[in-house]
């Protein structure tokens, strides 16, 4: 049982050890004045850090104080709220996913009552239940694995509120790693194809086109992938460039996703075929002349 006390910011009961993929459940009861969360592949430390994220308008970066517990929370709420099961994202970016629109999700919470969560966290994919109801579902590769935390809210009021936790049990199943494509030096691994020039410097891969060569020039994995989380960074100053996914191996005809000066930075177009699958109308949420992280979700039908 956790209670408030007044003054005191948002604390934390925590594991002693990280989780990276697990299905976890819980039976939580809490005062509806109050508002809690438990924590997901969370995080302190003990220097302050900054991180830069797109909110789709913009580009921020964002002071994470040092000894800050953050990460992705999943949200305990009264049912007038209706953000239960919700995953919100502590001390960084706000909310990833919140249910209080969704007519069904948002009443699955019960006030004054025990109420049972399931949360699943497997690679990249992150889904709640509340009472067996099925809440949100979020695609996010930013932390694959950390502590798991109690919260007990900041909170003022005329007495002290409580949130009681019951039954709390894990099936660890283990982590996804992240795999190197690249080596970081050499082309081990992939080869040119059609025109430009590839050359290798400061760490970086750059492509150029050549004066006069009208071809489109590609550098390929050696390697053929079906299902993936691919991670990357980029940076362009002029022109349209892209990134091939599950590539067919003659006509390298495949997904592509964006990588423009101008519009468009991180869409999906399918290069012969629907063309224009989705993505951003404009360039809001990248940095100009800059390095931009990127990520593209691919598994069986879904695209992310």
């Amino acid at each position: 049982m956790g209670t408030t006390v007044e003054g005191s910011p948002n604390s934390f009961l925590c594991t002693e050890r990280e989780y990276g993929d697990f299905v976890l459940e819980f039976e939580v009861k809490v005062d509806p004045v109050l508002n809690s969360g438990v924590q997901i592949r969370s995080h302190r430390h003990d220097a302050e850090r900054v991180v830069r994220f797109s909110d789709g308008k913009q580009v921020r970066n964002w002071k994470i104080p040092a000894g800050r517990f953050h990460g992705y929370q999943v949200e305990i709420a009264n049912n007038k709220d209706g953000s239960s099961g919700g995953i919100y994202d502590e001390a960084r970016r706000g909310w990833l996913k919140d249910p209080a629109k969704d007519p069904v999700a948002s009443k699955a919470f019960k006030d004054n009552e025990w109420n049972l969560y399931r949360v699943e966290a497997v690679g990249d994919r992150l889904r709640t239940w509340v009472n067996g109801v099925p809440v949100v579902e979020v695609i996010d590769s930013w932390d694959l694995s950390g502590y798991i935390g109690l919260q007990v809210h900041s909170f003022k009021g005329e007495k002290p509120a409580q949130v009681r936790w019951r039954n709390i049990r894990i099936q660890d199943l283990g982590r996804h790693t992240w795999k190197r494509v690249w080596d970081g030096s050499t082309m081990t691994g992939w080869t040119p194809r059609g025109g430009g020039s590839w050359k290798i410097e400061e760490g970086a891969l750059h492509g150029a086109s050549v004066a006069g060569d009208t071809r489109v020039g590609y550098l390929v994995s050696d390697e053929s992938f079906k299902d993936l989380t691919l991670r990357w960074k980029t940076k362009i100053t002029k022109g349209n460039s892209g990134l091939f996914i599950r590539s067919e191996p003659k006509t390298l005809a495949a997904y592509e996703v964006e990588i423009d000066a101008q519009k468009r930075m991180g869409g999906f177009w399918e290069t012969g075929g629907r063309n224009w699958v989705t993505g951003p109308e404009d360039n809001a949420g990248a940095a100009a002349n800059d390095w931009n992280d990127l990520t593209a979700h691919l598994h069986g039908h879904r695209i992310v």
